[in-house]
């Protein structure tokens, strides 16, 4: 069992820490879902608005964790930069998760997985999103 503490980034790094639900975790821990979405709600807006620039840009890396447990399933993707949604967008994907994206939501651009521990199985690098 590799838990979450065994992600250790470059000291100065600085991490994105979000939790899913079950259906956007397992198709972002393969790669399929390379973009997380979110609501501009306050708590994440104090996470990606008003942070310090920096030239390689706000985070270094998103941890994902699927619940709570000790022994939850966790990956950990680059942080390639976040944008503003400017049209409404429907995906679906490969386990039946469809994902409604509205005009103003936070759209976090996500790189190669680094790191990963307690999946079910290993991620692979393919990254296909299915439009409805």
């Amino acid at each position: 069992m590799k838990d979450v503490t065994s992600f250790n980034p470059p000291r100065d790094s600085r991490v994105l820490r979000l939790t899913l639900s079950k259906e956007p975790f397992e198709v972002m821990a393969t790669g399929e879902k390379a973009h997380e979405y979110r609501r501009p709600s306050e708590w994440i807006k104090s996470r990606l608005e008003g942070r310090e620039p920096r030239p390689e840009g706000i985070y270094d890396y998103v941890l994902f964790t699927n619940g709570y447990r000790p022994d939850m399933p966790w990956f950990a993707a680059r942080f390639e930069g976040v944008t503003i949604c400017r049209s409404p967008q429907s995906l679906r994907f490969s386990n039946g998760l469809r994902v409604e994206v509205a005009e103003g939501d936070y759209i976090i651009c996500l790189g190669p997985v680094v790191a990963s521990g307690n999946l079910k199985s290993p991620a692979s690098a393919t990254t296909q999103v299915h439009t409805l």
